[in-house]
């Protein structure tokens, strides 16, 4: 299905199934929960795998199109995602997910996010877009471009990543 065509408005995080024996643990084919959403796993988009060290965030950006599902594997991450509704007044969701809580977050297209770890160890970050990236034309928006005119809600994503990574 296509990004716009989801239904999904709001970011939902879905608990993920961890199996575990005596060589480890394992999320197995994680991006299947995806598609409870009727979002499908395919070619049109692509599998992304960021290492963040330490406290450095990965911050202040939205799709028109695309969809994000993050899956944290290795340490904690929070994920933050805000979004002005039609009252102008910002709605916030946060999330905590790694290790300690395995869980995919699903972000639809217009809602501004980021992820930054809840510790000094970092996180690795799994993560499937429905669009692939286009360098030139990439479906995306950061808070640093130069038309990006929202300091209001720049500043409020900021402290919501603050407050939670101390």
């Amino acid at each position: 299905m296509l990004a716009n065509q989801v239904k999904l408005e709001k970011p939902i995080a879905v608990d993920l199934k961890m199996e575990a024996d005596d060589r480890g643990w394992g999320f197995y084919d994680p991006f299947r929960v995806a598609e409870e959403y009727e979002i499908q796993v395919s070619s049109e988009g692509q599998v992304n795998i960021t290492f963040t060290r330490g406290k450095a965030k990965r911050v202040g950006h939205g799709h028109r199109e695309q969809i994000d599902c993050m899956v944290v594997i290795k340490g904690d991450a929070i994920v933050v995602a805000m979004k002005r509704n039609k009252d102008e007044e910002i709605e916030t969701r946060r999330f905590v997910i790694g290790e300690h809580n395995p869980q995919m977050v699903i972000i639809p297209p217009g809602w501004w996010h980021g992820v930054a770890p809840v510790d000094n160890e970092g996180f690795v970050l799994v993560y499937y877009v429905t669009e692939r990236y286009t360098h030139g034309n990439p479906d995306e928006q950061r808070f640093t471009d130069d038309d990006f005119d929202d300091p209001e809600l720049e500043q409020l994503f900021n402290q919501a990543l603050e407050v939670q990574n101390k």
